[in-house]
């Protein structure tokens, strides 16, 4: 809300951000029409992602640079480390320790098995992780800044417990494009 004062609602929309509204809209008709589910269920499914785009949208419009990038990535990075402990005692302990018992006792068999972390849901666990992979992958190509190998083996083994399996065709898919830019001799660059 804060960002669309500022720009006075004048949004810079780009060819692909209009390729997520239309995919917006055709999980909507989906949920809604075809599957005769409520908009509360689509909300809640979209949520995730769609925070993530909308910080996505923000921090392009805005043109932070390079050392905004990585210090956002920095900070990222350090908050997985807590979550991942946090989801480590959750899978331990079996949900009984750091965890909702009303919540866990309504999971079934197969979802009990997940790592759900402080988020509540592991699509949206699943997601950060895979955020926070990227990120860190864009940062060592931009400006050669490492992140610790031990760090990439929690974030991994983090996102091989939530068993979100939309998390992990987003990493393949992106990790292929960017595998395919870099290929082809593309330049990623930030403002």
């Amino acid at each position: 809300a804060w960002y669309a004062v500022v720009v006075r609602f004048r949004f810079r929309f780009a060819l692909h951000d209009l390729v997520f509204l239309v995919f917006l809209a055709v999980g909507f008709i989906s949920t809604v029409f075809v599957n005769g589910n409520g908009a509360g269920l689509f909300v809640y499914q979209t949520r995730s992602i769609g925070i993530y785009y909308i910080l996505y949208f923000i921090i392009r419009n805005f043109g932070y640079g390079q050392r905004e990038l990585i210090r956002m990535t920095r900070a990222l990075q350090l908050a997985s480390v807590p979550l991942f402990l946090l989801a480590m005692a959750e899978k331990l302990f079996s949900k009984t320790f750091l965890f909702d018992t009303d919540f866990a006792s309504g999971l079934d068999k197969v979802n009990f098995g997940r790592l759900y972390s402080m988020f509540y849901n592991p699509n949206t666990y699943g997601l950060f992780l895979v955020f926070v992979i990227l990120l860190s992958l864009v940062i060592w190509y931009l400006a050669d800044e490492k992140t610790p190998l031990w760090l990439y083996c929690t974030l991994a083994v983090s996102l091989y417990m939530t068993m979100s399996r939309s998390s992990m065709m987003i990493l393949a898919a992106v990790l292929l494009f960017l595998f395919v830019l870099v290929w082809r001799g593309k330049k990623i660059t930030v403002q």
